[in-house]
């Protein structure tokens, strides 16, 4: 299974950026989870258990955006790999650049629950572009800038 740990409902727990699901559940009472993350990465968010949860995903107020609605299964699955490929439940992906992150998750529509069903988060490393020192770029703009005055010379 590749669940790597379990959280309390109003939890705060880091987010490890290893493609390992983390397993959190909301209920009517408490309908967040909240997750630190540091570094850019890309995150994936699943419902699981029984199809019907949406989830909102946000870096601090920001928000990151929506799981779809999705409708018409009645089968479980617990299995989270299984419910992120299956278009029968409600998963989305989300990126986020560098820096530190509180990633909430907010049921906005949460199934079964009388019977609180597992949903699940996993992050990966997000691969960044690297940065052009300014220097370089102003050199690399300047000699743009006489190569096309040489074009334009031997043209006149």
């Amino acid at each position: 299974m590749n669940i790597v740990m379990s959280i309390a409902i109003a939890a705060i727990v880091i987010l490890p950026t290893n493609n390992q699901w983390v397993e959190f559940q909301l209920e009517l009472e408490q309908r967040t989870a909240t997750f630190d993350l540091d570094g850019p990465a890309v995150i994936e968010v699943t419902d699981c258990g029984y199809p019907g949860s949406k989830f909102a995903v946000y870096d601090g107020t920001v928000l990151l955006g929506e799981t779809p609605t999705v409708t018409g299964a009645t089968y479980e699955e617990r299995d989270f790999d299984a419910c992120f490929a299956s278009p029968d439940f409600s998963s989305g992906t989300f990126v986020v650049g560098a820096g530190f992150h509180v990633i909430t998750v907010e049921g906005i529509t949460i199934a079964q629950l009388v019977d609180i069903e597992p949903s699940g988060i996993r992050a990966r490393p997000a691969t960044v572009a690297p940065t052009l020192p300014i220097w370089a770029a102003v050199g690399f703009f300047v000699s743009l800038i006489g190569a096309g005055a040489f074009a334009l010379r031997r043209i006149v």
